[in-house]
């Protein structure tokens, strides 16, 4: 699993299972953010230019 953040400046991190210990990423299955999915290659697209959280 894997996920991608877009913030308000445009600026994207993405995280991974080995971000989650204790922050799970939020749940897609709630309705308010089904508009906010997106597709496979878009997905993937935004996982490339994404950077990592900072550590800490």
């Amino acid at each position: 699993m894997r996920q991608v953040e877009i913030g308000v400046d445009g600026g994207a991190v993405k995280t991974s299972v080995e971000d989650w210990p204790f922050n799970p990423p939020f749940d897609l299955h709630d309705p308010q953010y089904s508009a906010m999915e997106i597709g496979r290659d878009g997905f993937e697209t935004a996982w490339q230019r994404a950077h990592r959280a900072p550590d800490g």
